[in-house]
């Protein structure tokens, strides 16, 4: 299964992986997508997983553990 993932901002736009998201999504891709942020906050996870993420995180080995069970 393929999957796609996204740091969560780039300027000019801070929320570029929601963006980025909603545009797979508008195109009725189901792609699994995953969010690589600096912060991996209960609010901030909450919210990324609200917005169709499978998975949302600041730790490199833990975004390795999801993309391989995905």
């Amino acid at each position: 299964m393929v999957s796609q993932t996204s740091d969560m901002g780039r300027p000019p736009d801070s929320p570029a992986g929601y963006t980025m998201l909603e545009g797979v999504r508008d195109s009725d891709d189901q792609t699994p997508s995953f969010i690589y942020a600096g912060s991996r906050a209960a609010a901030h996870v909450r919210e990324a997983l609200n917005r169709g993420v499978q998975g949302c995180t600041n730790m490199g080995d833990e975004l390795v553990e999801v993309l391989l069970q995905s």
